[in-house]
């Protein structure tokens, strides 16, 4: 049995020490063998890094530049604000209703723009027995534009303030010249309201209607001849109309006169008179005021019986001319009556002659719609012209006859008319708005066609 001496103790101490200094050194050699981490690596993350840090930092200024900017306009549109006082509008709103057409219209009501446009053409056939200076018979045929108008109207700021302008292009050359152009406030919580510019003479129902809604083609000789046809004048006019289908309602206006548009603010002869003034009152047994700005009874929701009149008095150098009006409309179902009579006096004669003249003169209308789109019209207007204002025998006593139909396609939008007339005794003056021309004391007759288009 082997027995161990301190001699071999020590070598076995010796030998397991020299073995661990062995391993030690390859547990080191290994370490250092050991793969480092890519150095690429690391530089790209801290590329990375910074080109984060800059685009935040690039974002932060941008931000600060757009506030910046935002600051600038905000004062700048702020200071326009306080300086124009211009109000909010809330949004604005589009569309078309069949009564009025395309609107425009702010969302709080206070801007309202309603463009229109209205066109009508039509062949037109005038014959006159004797009518060519030789005596012999004469005839004439041919298209013409006789309206072509371009409207706006609507308020502005309020509803309270209206306004509205119209322009109009002459049939024969197609130049474009104004009709209408005022503006009207109404004052809030009264039933007044004053009104400026050039518009209609608040004077005769069948003036007032406007081209759109007349029955015939064109209206009554007499009426063109006495109170020039639209009756367009310049000035300023004070309305009282309470509303809501008040019974009674009236105008007053302060004018250059009779025919005073698209002048200056000179008097008789360089404009068409010195002065006018004018006044309207309207009473309304029933009915709706919104069915009477039309001869139709198409439309209507209800009977309707008014009666109106008018008076004129205009300066026109040293004489005074006094218009004076009363007439009638009653629609009865499908039925409208209308009649009017208006005369003229004027003071120190006319067109040269000695003395004082008058001129009386009567209107009678009848329509009946047969269905909802056809409409058949008679009508008659008589005006006996004062003997002194034309040389002996001259036939001074006109007699128009007047019959015809509508055919309505989209309401007054768009509809057909067509008309025939007859003057058996002539006329000693032309009216070539409707299309009369000069035939003294001999038979006329015309043949009208009309289509019109509204939008």
């Amino acid at each position: 049995m082997f027995h161990p001496t301190r001699r071999s103790k020590s070598a076995v101490v010796a030998g397991a020490l020299a073995l661990s200094g062995v391993l030690s050194a390859a547990a080191s050699a290994a370490d250092q063998a050991a793969p480092q981490p890519d150095l690429n690596e690391k530089l790209n993350a801290l590329q990375a890094k910074i080109d984060e840090l800059q685009s935040q930092q690039k974002a932060l200024q941008q931000q600060q530049q757009r506030q910046a900017q935002d600051s600038s306009i905000g004062s700048v549109i702020t200071d326009a604000d306080r300086h124009s006082r211009m109000l909010d509008m809330t949004g604005i709103t589009g569309g078309y209703s069949p009564e009025k057409g395309f609107l425009l219209r702010s969302d709080d009501g206070n801007f309202l723009l309603h463009p229109w446009f209205q066109f009508q053409v039509r062949d037109e056939l005038n014959y006159r027995n004797s009518g060519k200076p030789s005596g012999a018979d004469d005839t004439e045929n041919g298209f013409q534009i006789q309206q072509m108008k371009v409207g706006f109207d609507g308020n502005v700021f309020t509803p309270d303030l209206g306004y509205q302008f119209i322009f109009n292009f002459n049939p024969n050359t197609g130049t474009a010249f104004l009709t209408e152009a005022w503006a009207k406030y109404h004052f809030a919580n009264t039933p007044w309201a004053v009104k400026g510019g050039q518009f209609k003479n608040p004077f005769d129902h069948e003036q007032l209607i406007s081209d759109k809604y007349q029955l015939a083609a064109d209206r009554t000789f007499a009426e063109d001849v006495l109170a020039n046809g639209n009756g367009f004048v310049q000035g300023v006019s004070l309305a009282w109309d309470p509303g809501h289908d008040s019974p009674l309602r009236g105008e007053a206006a302060f004018t250059d006169g009779y025919a005073s548009f698209n002048q200056n603010f000179q008097d008789f002869p360089n404009t068409n008179a010195n002065y006018g003034v004018v006044g309207r009152v309207e009473y309304k047994l029933f009915g709706h005021w919104a069915d009477y700005t039309k001869f139709t009874s198409l439309g209507n929701t209800a009977d309707l019986l008014v009666v109106g009149a008018g008076a004129d008095l205009t300066g026109i150098g040293h004489r005074n001319q006094l218009l004076h009006v009363v007439d009638a409309q009653w629609n009865m179902g499908a039925l409208g009556l209308y009649g009017a009579y208006m005369g003229r006096y004027t003071q120190h004669g006319a067109m040269g002659s000695s003395g004082d003249t008058y001129d009386p003169s009567v209107r009678l209308q009848a329509s009946y719609l047969l269905t909802r789109k056809l409409e058949g019209f008679a009508r008659y207007d008589y005006l006996h012209f004062d003997s002194k204002e034309f040389p002996g025998g001259t036939q001074v006593n006109i007699h128009e006859f007047t019959v015809g139909a509508n055919y309505y396609l989209y309401g007054q939008a768009a509809k057909f008319t067509v008309d025939f007339t007859f003057l058996p005794n002539g006329a000693p003056i032309n009216d070539g708005f409707s299309g009369v021309l000069v035939d003294n004391d001999h038979t006329e007759f015309m043949i009208r066609g009309q289509f019109q288009l509204l939008i």
